[in-house]
């Protein structure tokens, strides 16, 4: 009986570090992903491009 209540103590300390630490890592890639976009707008506005003649 000790060993069950040691681990449900346990468990509802690592799965709530756990949600947190997934959630951290996805938002982390959100915002590599923005950043990349942002790169990349960045770098086709900076060139210019001549239309016509």
């Amino acid at each position: 009986m000790v060993v069950i209540a040691i681990i449900g103590i346990l468990s509802a300390v690592a799965i709530p570090n756990f949600i947190a630490y997934r959630d951290k890592a996805y938002c982390s890639g959100a915002e590599t992903d923005a950043n990349s976009i942002i790169n990349t707008l960045a770098a086709y506005y900076a060139i210019p491009v001549h239309h016509g003649g």
